[in-house]
């Protein structure tokens, strides 16, 4: 990714599944201490991460994280205008 450009610094250590396992790590912790001021301490980011999830995470609805390359996600726009140009020209010119 770094040697694309689609991120600006040289070494990436993340993952598409990090906010899901921070949110299922937050739980597993509570779980076995009990540490409710903890929970309440980090909740913002538990929000946060949840909310992330529901509106950039899970692009197609399906309850699944989806990951996608910049390169990919414009590609796949590309295709989308392409289709919709296609059949827009089909309804005018074959109706």
């Amino acid at each position: 990714m770094a040697r694309l450009g689609e991120i600006p610094f040289g070494r990436y250590y993340g993952s598409v599944d990090s906010t899901p396992l921070f949110i299922v790590l937050a739980a597993a912790y509570y779980d076995q201490t009990g540490d409710l001021d903890f929970i309440e301490s980090i909740w913002p980011n538990i929000a946060l991460a949840l909310n992330w999830i529901d509106h950039y995470g899970d692009q197609d609805g399906d309850l699944f994280v989806e990951y996608h390359r910049r390169s990919e996600i414009h590609r796949m726009e590309s295709r989308r205008r392409k289709r919709r140009s296609a059949a827009s020209w089909r309804q005018t010119h074959h109706a």
